[in-house]
């Protein structure tokens, strides 16, 4: 009866000696600090100094020297870059200058190195000082062996104490005889401890353990007892899922949240997560019935261990709202199996709640992996997983549970960006002789789509079957066809238009009801595109109301003929297209023009902000002031923009101001050479700028310069001169016919000469 309390007298008075040898130095990395942690005895005084990009820290006392082979295994040198040692300092050399801190904790020294502006626990790191500050470690508790347990080690103690220095003498005690003086003393060390517990979990080193207990090797030796006594601060702890702690490493985040890899001894849940073993041979009624049988006794009292067995039996089978049901017959039992009621909720509700309580265990190499990764509704792309492990598990299942989660591993797989796992998945199920269901040919066509092959016919498929996931099928046949702009039949717009009256109030049905607006404009059904947009738009929001009008918009632009565009456009209120984005009104406006409404365009340019200068916006703008016979303003939205299209509409705004010279400079240097000719006739010095030699112009020239036939003879005569006249005339009019004549002028027919 003694030896309880002799057990507790013992772990609050024997000290312990440190061993004389290396410290090992241990190290992790996390997503915005690297973190390095040195073992520190009770009582052991060190000092850390900063000095630049490097760091030293010496142990006061110790000469034995640091372990540091295995830092960079587990670290990264992207803000460590190396580490040196002495027989008492270790100094650090950063990459940066992070932000540096320091914080004992646990029977530890930890270094935290940061990036910029990280906040880090613990007392930051200066520059270094004349004169360091030598701090000292004391705890309140000492350890039972030599040994410093780290956290990470897999110790099976729960609370690893530092061990105590060589040099400090073991303070002897009197073993308490009397009750009181026993029961004081059980209660100073319940008091230690909890305080122990409590500073460990605020430090982050404690956190929620969701898993099953953790089985004991054989020869591990038994783990200290611990008083039950409750200190005031835990008073509110939840002693269901939650009541479980378990040690963490310097991989964890600061938030607590570990990932589980490898052998961790966290990842150790026996057949906890081996759905395979759940049920034996029989049929369903034979073994649900079997089980049913056991439930309760005599007195109408709950077997726990049948229930447990029932709901494995409804796991086994796939019916995860029965198995939650037999689970909560007592409130007793879902904290005693957080695995089984994780189980049964992925199979009744396809994901676990957020955060997801297994998330920390997908990297574990047990058949756990597989219901972590089911356990999200999307994978974070920062979780690690392991993939060959999820699929063993998914291979060891039955096939009835293998045809339905085969599917959903798939999908998640697909989206966290593991193609090659998503379709290990879905060939776990090919070769079935059922084939895939539904589900798994709506994940094979999305598969395809990912690697780019065709998968209409597969959704096509899906749709055909008329099951749960045709409307899912449906949405991805429409949303790639409009993402790849190809034509959409009606039938197709009328059958997402059925399913979203369906399916109206659902989450599904909702996405429906906004595709069905688009399905229609990209058919080419516009009249009932808007009508369907005039009816949704007041249970949208306004962002999404504009996205989906201008959506419907630029459909109209792009592929209506003139008189739909027209009838719609103008049936809009012209002042709302100013909601839509800039190039949703270049797109409009330039359809627009094409049509002559100037006006409009200039209108709906005026919506555009002009600076910073766009010019597509300048040019059409241009377009419209000189459709509208503003020369002027033509000019001015030019301005700073070039480019040969901005050369022509300078040239016709030119043109259009009367200085011809300036215009027909402008049209030759742009080798439009009709244009420049045509330009430079109408000027009033055309003579000097049309080249005699110039076609269809250059007869012109030579008429009016009077080169058209040899001068007269002074001595001719009254009918040389009259001669020289006519011939004379004769070749003006020629001249004039074969001007007239020209394409260049676009006049058909000429001078009859007859």
């Amino acid at each position: 009866m003694m030896r309880p309390w002799i057990f507790g007298i013992g772990l609050a008075l024997i000290g312990t000696t440190a061993l004389a040898e290396a410290l090992e130095v241990r190290s992790g990395d996390h997503a915005s600090f690297s973190r390095l942690t040195l073992p520190l005895s009770n009582g052991t005084s060190w000092n850390a100094v900063r000095d630049g990009n490097r760091i030293r820290i010496t142990i006061v006392g110790h000469a034995d020297g640091f372990e540091t082979a295995s830092v960079f295994q587990r670290m990264q040198r992207t803000r460590v870059t190396d580490i040196e040692t002495s027989d008492d300092t270790v100094t650090v050399s950063l990459a940066c200058p992070c932000e540096a801190a320091t914080l004992v904790s646990g029977g530890l020294l930890v270094i935290d190195v940061g990036d910029r502006d990280t906040a880090l626990a613990g007392q930051p790191l200066g520059p270094a000082e004349p004169e360091a500050a030598v701090m000292q470690v004391r705890t309140p508790l000492t350890q039972p062996k030599a040994q410093t347990v780290l956290p990470w080690i897999g110790s099976g103690r729960s609370f690893p104490l530092p061990a105590q220095s060589a040099s400090e003498p073991v303070a002897e005690k009197p073993i308490p005889d009397t009750p009181e003086d026993r029961t004081a003393l059980l209660r100073e060390i319940s008091s230690s401890l909890a305080s122990e517990v409590a500073a460990a979990a605020s430090n982050g080193l404690l956190d929620v353990d969701v898993s099953a207990p953790l089985p004991r090797d054989a020869d591990e030796p038994p783990s200290p007892t611990v008083v039950t006594a409750t200190p005031p601060e835990l008073t509110a702890a939840d002693h269901g899922i939650g009541a479980h702690l378990r040690i963490t490493d310097s991989m964890d985040r600061p938030s607590g949240n570990r990932r589980a890899s490898g052998q961790d001894p966290i990842c150790n849940g026996g057949d906890a997560y081996s759905v395979e073993t759940f049920a034996g041979e029989g049929s369903f009624g034979a073994q649900i019935s079997q089980r049913r049988d056991t439930l309760f006794n005599a007195r109408d009292q709950l077997n726990h261990d049948a229930a447990i067995a029932l709901a494995k039996t409804y796991i086994y089978f796939g019916f995860g709202a029965e198995a939650l049901s037999v689970l909560r017959l007592d409130a007793s039992i879902p904290p005693e199996n957080a695995g089984l009621v994780a189980l049964a909720t992925i199979l009744e509700r396809g994901r676990l709640d957020v955060p997801n309580p297994l998330g920390n265990l997908s990297n574990c190499d047990g058949d756990v992996a597989l219901w972590a990764v089911l356990g999200f509704k999307e994978i974070p792309t920062e979780t690690q997983i392991n993939t060959p492990a999820a699929l063993r598990a998914l291979n060891r299942l039955p096939s009835h549970l293998r045809q339905f989660l085969a599917p959903e591993l798939s999908t998640r797989l697909l989206a966290y960006g593991d193609s090659g796992g998503a379709a290990a998945a879905l060939r776990s199920v090919e070769r079935l002789p059922e084939g895939l269901t539904p589900t798994g040919d709506l994940a094979k066509a999305a598969l395809a789509m990912h690697n780019g092959a065709p998968a209409k016919n597969m959704l096509d498929t899906v749709i055909n079957s008329n099951s749960e996931r045709s409307p899912e099928a449906l949405l991805k046949l429409v949303n790639a066809t409009l993402a790849a702009d190809r034509p959409l039949t009606y039938e197709t717009a009328t059958l997402v238009e059925a399913y979203a009256q369906e399916l109206r109030g659902t989450e599904i049905g909702n996405q429906l009801r906004k595709t069905q607006v688009l399905a229609f404009s990209q058919s080419a059904s516009f009249d009932e595109a808007f009508a369907k947009l005039e009816t949704l738009l007041p249970a949208l929001s306004l962002d999404e109301a504009r996205s989906m009008r201008e959506a419907v918009l630029v459909r109209l632009t792009d592929h209506a003929d003139d008189f739909t565009f027209l009838d719609h456009i103008f049936a809009q209120d012209f002042d709302s297209f100013s909601d839509i984005t800039t190039a949703g009104k270049i797109r409009l406006g330039e359809r627009l023009m094409d049509l002559g409404f100037a006006a409009q365009v200039q209108r709906l340019m005026a919506t555009v902000p002009d600076r910073p200068r766009r010019a597509d916006r300048q040019l059409l703008s241009a377009r419209a002031a000189i459709g509208l016979q503003q020369p002027f303003q033509a000019l001015a939205d030019l301005v700073e923009i070039e480019g040969p299209q901005a050369a022509l509409l300078r040239a016709q705004a030119t043109e259009m101001t009367g200085s011809y010279a300036e215009a027909s400079a402008l049209f030759e240097g742009m080798q439009a050479n009709e244009e420049a000719l045509r330009t430079a006739l109408l000027s009033e010095n055309w003579q000097d700028l049309i080249s005699a030699d110039a076609p269809a112009f250059g007869a012109a020239t030579r008429v009016a310069a009077g080169q058209t036939s040899p001068a007269a003879a002074q001595d001719a005569g009254p009918l040389g001169l009259a001669d020289a006249a006519l011939t004379e005339s004769a070749a003006a009019r020629a001249a004039l016919d074969t001007l007239l004549n020209d394409p260049i002028l676009l006049i058909s027919g000429g001078i009859d000469t007859e």
